[in-house]
């Protein structure tokens, strides 16, 4: 299969400006856009130009995507109520979440619909296939819940089938309701839970607006900048990344 390369789309405005007033302040009258979509197997005169211009950007941008950061063992699958693919995020957010809040964080989780690959190939990892799997400009979030909101946060992810939650973390699904919520082997306490997860969720995003009024911390570090890190980790240590389901999650059927 030949490889794909990039379409690179330029929008020219052109704006007729009417009246200047002394003080130059411009006011468009009309604006006009036209698009031109430019690839590389383009011959024209104009393409080839463009194709001039941005052919050290594409070098630079196809180089970083391409750095290899980690290995991973096996296929990680992304599945309900739990998958590989999905313990590495939760376990990723929970990790990094606590090192940029420099304060205990009890579990992270992370929403189905924010893992945007079914699988996760064994071998090299990339920067760019880290993209593919966390594409959204979202922002790891410490969010503050009391014992009863985590009560329903929990039946909330049962109700979607169950969403991945960090190591230490362990609950079943019984007629769609969250039982037996374990944290770090302990059942819930009356206490505030520092909980990790991407600002979308923390907002309210993905129907949790039962927790978009929570006390929050908001780092600046986007979720698959995390990821990257996070990886990178095991890779100073000489480890591959291997994460499987562990029975962190379990739908109790009758």
């Amino acid at each position: 299969m030949k490889s794909l390369r990039p379409i690179f789309l330029f929008s020219f405005a052109f704006v007729l400006c009417g009246f200047i007033s002394c003080n130059k302040h411009y006011k468009a009258q009309q604006t006009r856009y036209i698009d031109y979509r430019v690839s590389a197997q383009d011959s024209s005169e104009t393409t080839t130009v463009f194709n001039k211009t941005i052919e050290p950007y594409r070098n630079k941008l196809e180089q970083e995507m391409n750095e290899i950061i980690g290995v991973a063992s096996f296929e990680m699958v992304k599945a309900s109520p739990e998958g590989g693919l999905g313990n590495w995020i939760a376990d990723m957010t929970q990790v990094q979440g606590q090192k940029y809040y420099n304060k205990p964080v009890d579990f992270g989780l992370c929403n189905q619909g924010g893992i945007r690959l079914p699988s996760f190939p064994k071998g090299a990892i990339t920067v760019g296939k880290i993209f593919e799997l966390l594409p959204f400009d979202n922002f790891l979030t410490i969010v503050l819940l009391d014992k009863n909101q985590v009560i329903q946060l929990f039946d909330y992810m049962a109700q979607k089938g169950g969403w991945p939650v960090s190591k230490g973390v362990k609950y079943f699904i019984v007629n769609n309701k969250a039982t037996e919520i374990t944290i770090n082997g302990k059942p819930l306490e009356d206490k505030t839970y520092a909980v990790a997860m991407n600002d979308y969720v923390a907002s309210g995003g993905d129907g949790c607006d039962f927790i978009a009024n929570a006390p929050k911390w908001e780092s600046s570090v986007l979720i698959r900048d995390a990821m990257i890190d996070f990886t990178k980790t095991y890779t100073s240590k000489n480890e591959q990344i291997a994460f499987k389901s562990e029975g962190r999650v379990t739908i109790v059927l009758h």
